[in-house]
């Protein structure tokens, strides 16, 4: 965006410059004019005729004044004959004006130009870069049950028995008193087989 500012401005002052300096064309064309004049009046005077038929006059200031021919002045039969001066300076007047005006028109283009640009330019800048104003994201919080500390002790859950598939709890009960009664007869059973035998006349125990 920087680069495009710089390169318009650049343009503008140019073009600043190049009205300024059509305007001072007549200014210039006062020494210029006479100079042109009398190189052609050295080298090629049927151009100065010319001149004088087109615009009516005779010479650069008066008919004494480097006159194109000696008869310029009978031969346009004017009762006021001036030089040739005032109607160049004129025409390069005229011309430079209109110069101008088309300079000024392209600088006053070029500025609107420069001003509608930068606009586009920031506001397409600050769309892209919209995201750098938004907050950071935030993590979620944590809505699940604490994790054990390492030094905290833990407690084991005794697991849990199993219901019956029919879901009777009194049939369970009678199946484990069962169970237990079969394992307390099995255990009197071994610990009779391990005892010696009584001596035959001995007393019962």
């Amino acid at each position: 965006m920087q680069v495009v500012g710089l390169g318009g401005m650049l343009l503008a002052i140019f073009e600043l410059l190049l009205v300024l300096t059509v305007a001072q064309a007549p200014i210039r064309a006062q020494s210029g004019l006479r100079n042109a004049w009398m190189r052609v009046y050295n080298t090629n005077k049927l151009s100065l005729q010319r001149v004088e038929h087109l615009f009516g006059c005779c010479g650069f200031r008066d008919a004494t004044d480097m006159p194109s021919h000696s008869s310029c002045s009978k031969s346009l039969n004017l009762s006021v004959i001036n030089g040739c001066h005032e109607y160049l300076t004129h025409a390069v007047y005229h011309q430079s004006s209109v110069t101008a005006r088309w300079a000024t028109l392209a600088v006053l283009v070029q500025v609107m130009s420069l001003i509608a640009g930068s606009y586009l330019i920031a506001r397409e800048f600050e769309v892209a870069t919209a995201w750098l104003d938004e907050p950071d994201d935030v993590p979620p919080s944590n809505t699940g049950p604490p994790e054990p500390s390492a030094s905290a002790p833990q407690v084991l859950a005794m697991p849990s028995i199993p219901a019956a598939p029919n879901g009777n709890a009194a049939q369970n009960d009678v199946h484990v008193a069962h169970d237990d009664t079969a394992v307390a007869e099995a255990m009197l059973v071994a610990v009779s087989d391990t005892q010696p035998s009584a001596p035959e006349g001995a007393p019962p125990a």
